[in-house]
């Protein structure tokens, strides 16, 4: 083998490292933003909407506690986004991890996760007929 071939078997290690490299990292920041939830419908929150509505919308409570014939949970979700913001900000990271050579998931794949996680945190009181009564959001 003369020096040439060596070279360029190095050099071809070097790309299928970085290949691997970059297909591991590339568009965690895109999936991840991706793969968060439709937008929730707060108005279930409004006084006199029934439990039930408000549990389909925003899934099972982390708490519940019942006083006095009184119903409390206590809600922690994402609230969502919209379609049209998923495909604007997935075709955003896409365009920046090419722009980059994927470098940008560097600081996009962190930021997006911390974005999609509980980000709200809501307790809902009822009243004896399993009504909402009043909301405090705890954690917007």
């Amino acid at each position: 083998m003369n020096g040439t071939e060596k070279k360029f078997r190095a050099w071809a290690k070097e790309m299928v490292s970085l290949a691997l490299v970059v297909s591991i990292t590339a568009s965690c920041a895109t999936s991840t933003v991706l793969g968060r939830p439709a937008s929730k419908n707060l108005y279930v929150l409004n006084p006199g909407t029934q439990r039930g509505t408000v549990l389909s919308e925003l899934g099972a409570p982390v708490y519940t506690k019942e006083t006095n014939g009184e119903k409390f949970d206590t809600f922690a979700f994402d609230k969502g986004v919209g379609g049209g913001y998923k495909f604007g900000r997935g075709f955003f990271h896409v365009a920046a991890d090419l722009f980059t050579i994927f470098l940008w998931e560097i600081v996009a794949w962190p930021a997006e996760k911390i974005a999609a996680g509980n980000n709200t945190t809501v307790e809902v009181s009822y009243d004896a007929d399993e009504k909402v009564k009043t909301v405090n959001y705890v954690k917007r």
